[in-house]
């Protein structure tokens, strides 16, 4: 099963989206690298109520701002 599984044949002909594509694609693996290596010291634990924490805390956002779309 190949569902998961990343497309490392890239077939390029000059774009200008192909170049910002790819700009965006080492960018984005920097960010997830620097991410990575700050939250290596954190335990699983602290981890996972971070993440409870921040679905909680714009979850609660999100439901407010619905709410006051249709008041």
């Amino acid at each position: 099963m190949r569902f998961f599984r990343k497309n490392r044949e890239r077939k390029t002909q000059g774009t200008l989206t192909d170049h910002i594509s790819v700009y965006l694609d080492g960018r984005q693996r920097k960010v997830a690298d620097w991410l990575n290596g700050k939250a290596t010291g954190v335990s699983r634990k602290s981890l996972t109520y971070g993440l409870v924490f921040f679905c909680l805390l714009f979850g609660g956002y999100l439901i407010y701002v619905l709410i006051g779309a249709f008041n």
